[in-house]
This record gives C-alpha cells, structure tokens and sequence, in this order.
C-alpha cells in the first residue's frame, strides 16, 4: 500500500485524498484532506469514515455506494471544530494486494453550495417582489382603462377631437403598461432553477407550437431538418421555439408573399444545437447587440413587447447554454440556441 501511494505521489495532489480499508478506518489521508478536515493522521487512524460523515447524509452515501465501482457525490463532512463543510467526493474502489480499499477524492465545495443557496434566494425573492408589485399595479391600472372606457363611450360626442384624442392616448397608454406588467410577470418564472428535465422529442414539440399559431401561419412555409431529441423541460422548449417563430413572423419581409422559416438541429455527444432561420427583413450589426435586452424591438412600427428573446435567453442561462443570431439586413435572420447535453 505505501508503495502505492508513493508511486502516484498523492501527497502533491492539490484536492484530498483519503484511504480507507474494508473496515472503514483511515490508512492514509494526505495534507490537503487534512487541512479541509482539521484531524491530524493520527485521529483520523481512530476514527471510522462514517463517523466524519454528517448524519443525514448517512444512509445516501452507503446507497450510493453499494455495489458500484465509481461513484461521485456532494456530502457533508464534519471537521474537528464542529464546522460542517459540503465536499464533492469522488470514491474509487481499489484492490490491492488482495485487500480492498476505497479512495476518497475530495473537494470542499462549500463557498460554491453556500452561493448557490444565495443565488436561489435572491431569485425566489426578486419573483416574489415583482409579483407583487405588478399585482398591485394592476388593479389601479384596470380602473383607469375602465373609466377612460366610460368617459369614451358617454361623453365621446361632448368633445371635440383633441378631447378624445386624449382619451385615446390614455387608452393606449394603460394597454401598454398592462403589456409591460405582464412581460414582468413572466419574466419573473424564469429565475427558478427547479424545474423537470426529461428527454423531448424537438419535432413533436415543434409541431405543437405550429398547431398553437397556426392562424398566423397561412403564408408561411416551414422547413424542417434532422430534428431528433433534446433532454430539457419540455415547456421551456415550447417557448423558445414560440418566441423564435413569432419574432421571424413580426420581422418578415412583407415584400415577399411567402416567409420561409427552417428549423434545423446538429446534435454532438455534448451539446444540441437548434437553429431557426427565416428570410426576413434581417438585423443590422448595432440593433443585433441589445437584441436579447428586455423591452428591446428593432422595428418599433412592429407590434411586441420586446420580449421574446430576452425570455429564450433567460431559459437557455437556466441550463447554462449559449444563444446568439446571424443576420444581414434583407437577408434573413438566424437564431441558434446551443444546450449541453447534460442529463443530471
């Protein structure tokens, strides 16, 4: 065994290493697992491996364990001045010399887990607060829409035509705010992280989305390219291909009788790639920059709130992707979303 340890110099190594025989006590740790531990060699030579392991994640650490080879997951230890620190463990089961141990690599992930429950509270807070405040800015705004209607439809021949153009301008203008409370409401969904991931057929759901829009659809021709599956939440891939497909509809050519979209996807070990392509009026290089901003439109005479692409780029940041497009004026616009293929 010492040989062995030697050989593979494990005291240089910059994560703990811990060895354990089949008994479950200490034949080896090097200074780093020390140093996230707080147990020097001796104590540690004492004490069995379930003992450092905090009592909750007891029973799923043996569960893991059991019968598998290799096995990776983030448990909490206990160190020697009663912290409890979370660690990403990677065990390794080895036979030496007719003997069984099991090597621990160890990672103390604590700051990251710490920010990640951070993170997830400032998400759930942010959703609660603009909930509430787009709640509570309905309900005056449905008053003024309501009166403003009252005053049209009674007193509308009292006026004369600057009077109700004003009252047209406060029609509008609660209309427009509505639409802006809502896009904040909706926006507000996608901060949580929690949310079902299950292997989707892309064409199915695409052929879903067209169902939903087919009234809007008539001169269009869709084009379809080596669609297979993708593993994510089925309902987040519903809105991203919709908002893809009603921005190509918003921005086409109106020149042009018919609008060509394509929806292609390019799948690797890693990743998915779906694309969606149209030839449209096309994006110039300054307005493609704050496209995917909130409230951003690049033809204001075009109706929207400028949302759409802001919500795809917030539901591709929940799995880490990558969304960006390429376009020339008058000469189409193509979206891309790239999703890691990560099953976990």
């Amino acid at each position: 065994m010492t040989e062995f340890i030697n050989t593979i110099s494990l005291d240089e190594l910059p994560y703990g290493v811990y060895i354990i025989n089949k008994n479950g006590y200490c034949v080896y740790a090097n200074q780093a697992f020390i140093n996230i531990i707080g147990y020097n060699k001796q104590e540690l030579a004492t004490m069995h491996v379930l003992s450092l392991i905090y009592p909750k994640d007891y029973k799923k650490e043996c569960k893991e364990e059991a019968n598998k080879p290799v096995q990776e997951e983030t448990i909490r230890f206990l160190c020697k001045f009663g912290q409890t620190i979370w660690t990403s463990v990677f065990v390794i089961n080895k036979e030496i010399n007719n003997d069984c141990y099991k090597m621990y690599y160890v990672r103390d992930v604590t700051k990251k887990i710490e920010m990640q429950k951070v993170l997830e509270k400032a998400n759930k807070d942010l959703e609660h607060f603009a909930y509430i405040v787009s709640h509570d800015l309905q309900e005056p705004l449905r008053t003024i829409n309501g009166f403003s209607e009252l005053l049209k439809n009674k007193y509308s021949k009292c006026l004369d035509s600057k009077g109700n153009n004003y009252i047209k301008y406060i029609i509008e203008g609660t209309k427009k705010l509505d639409n802006i409370i809502k896009t904040v409401l909706e926006s507000s969904k996608y901060n949580n992280t929690d949310f079902e991931k299950s292997e989707i057929n892309v064409e199915q759901v695409f052929n879903d989305v067209l169902k939903t829009m087919s009234f809007s659809l008539e001169s269009v021709k869709i084009h379809k390219e080596n669609l297979s599956t993708i593993y994510m939440n089925e309902i987040h891939l519903f809105q991203i291909l919709q908002n893809l497909i009603s921005n190509s509809l918003k921005y086409r050519n109106k020149s042009k009788n018919i609008l060509n979209i394509t929806i292609s996807m390019k799948s690797e070990k890693d990743k998915n790639i779906i694309c969606v392509k149209d030839d449209g009026i096309g994006i110039s290089k300054d307005a493609q920059e704050k496209l995917f901003a909130m409230f951003s439109r690049i033809e204001t005479r075009v109706e929207g709130n400028g949302i759409g692409l802001a919500l795809c780029k917030k539901i591709v940041n929940l799995y880490q992707g990558e969304i960006w497009l390429e376009s020339e004026i008058n000469a189409g616009t193509t979206i891309c979303i790239l999703m890691p293929n990560k099953k976990e």
